[in-house]
């Protein structure tokens, strides 16, 4: 996959992923995004893409991935 359409789907993905935060009372959330055509885990603009078969290993290191991986937060009102 091109790099244009990957930076696509990741902004899309964080716009849905703000639309979850905003809609959800006291949500942080971190958009990632599964497929099943990568060998391994990238980041792009902080935003993970795993491959389903590494999906369980992410999830046991997601903390220690923590400070590379963007969060979402609603903004105090």
């Amino acid at each position: 996959m091109n790099s244009s359409a990957l930076n696509s789907i990741v902004k899309k993905q964080i716009e849905r992923t703000k639309n979850y935060v905003a809609k959800t009372k006291n949500a942080i959330a971190a958009p990632v995004i599964v497929t099943l055509y990568q060998d391994s885990v990238i980041f792009v603009d902080k935003v993970p893409i795993v491959p389903i078969f590494q999906l369980a290993n992410f999830l046991e290191e997601f903390y220690g991935n923590l400070e590379k991986i963007q969060t979402i937060e609603k903004a105090n009102q």
